[in-house]
């Protein structure tokens, strides 16, 4: 049903302030409402293992909405919600899942589906260092033959060639270490502390002077 507003005479700015503010006070009560109906899918999704009024609520709300009330349920359940033209199906993902998440009301009363999510840093990998490796690698090769790379300097060739020597020397260095923990890491179940092995890898001062 469609409010009729009166267009012929102009109206106050206390009128204009309450209508302001009855806004904002439906937009609060509908996020909450959204909430409350949220708590209740996780209480019941926890206890029998049912998910499937997780996908109604998302399609209950506003389509600007859903993606961030799709990201809460993977943020505090195991819930998995997808919603495309293609494709409407709920799930519950497995322990091994990429992305799982156990059931924790604490974190979904605390950290409520309209507010940012906490999301946390990316760990760096061992494959990731290695892309560092082999990427720096390659534009330390160019910077002895190709004169377009930035702040090559024709005039000390000979230089710019022992210093990326050096490095590449380094890097090689490097490789051997990463490859090492990797290893080690594999074995022990322990994360690689990043530390001890750059200082591991980099020439001493004596070794310098030598």
């Amino acid at each position: 049903m469609n409010a009729t507003v009166n267009m012929t005479s102009a109206q106050s700015g206390a009128k204009i302030r309450r209508a302001i503010k009855s806004v904002s006070a439906f937009y609060g009560r509908a996020r909450d409402k959204v909430q409350e109906a949220a708590i209740f899918i996780l209480q019941h999704a926890e206890n029998y293992g049912d998910c499937r009024y997780a996908l109604q609520l998302v399609k209950a709300v506003p389509q600007r909405n859903r993606k961030d009330l799709i990201d809460w349920f993977s943020f505090v359940s195991p819930i998995r919600v997808t919603l495309t033209k293609e494709t409407e199906k709920v799930s519950l993902r497995k322990e091994t899942t990429q992305g799982y998440n156990p059931f924790d009301l604490e974190k979904a009363n605390a950290h409520p589906w309209y507010e940012p999510l906490e999301k946390p840093e990316k760990e760096t990998s061992l494959k990731d260092v290695r892309g560092f490796i082999e990427q720096l690698e390659k534009y330390l090769k160019n910077t002895v033959t190709d004169s377009k790379v930035p702040g090559f300097d024709p005039d000390s060739v000979e230089l710019s060639k022992q210093i990326v020597e050096d490095m590449l020397h380094g890097l090689e260095k490097i490789r051997v270490k990463v490859a090492q923990a990797e290893t080690e890491s594999e074995a022990t179940a322990h994360p690689v502390n990043w530390g001890e092995l750059a200082l591991s890898a980099t020439p001493s001062e004596e070794a310098n002077a030598a």
